[in-house]
């Protein structure tokens, strides 16, 4: 999955977080946007996934970036698209965050 140190801040990237299922079933869910990386945080699969959620969103608030619950498809409403406007994250699949400020 994407460990990636954004060293230019004027790039933007967009990162969407999307559920293992769908990765594994090759669907987009976000057909129509355009995305730099795809990240899969295996949450229908994660019983802490609340909390998951609730930590990336503390670590990208605190660092000016902004996550946003696309609610997208009825089975699996936890998806979410992020547009990163920092340098410096990184997010791993199994849902730990470094460099967490």
């Amino acid at each position: 999955m994407v460990k990636k140190h954004f060293e230019n801040n004027d790039v933007v990237p967009k990162i969407s977080f999307i559920g293992y299922d769908n990765l594994a079933k090759n669907q987009d869910p976000f057909a129509g946007m355009k995305f730099d990386y795809i990240i899969s945080l295996g949450l229908s699969s994660q019983p802490n996934k609340e909390l998951i959620v609730k930590e990336l969103k503390k670590m990208l608030a605190n660092n000016g970036a902004l996550l946003e619950d696309s609610k997208i498809g009825n089975t699996h409403p936890q998806k979410f698209a992020c547009h990163m406007l920092i340098d410096g994250n990184f997010v791993t699949e199994a849902g730990n965050f470094l460099d967490d400020k």
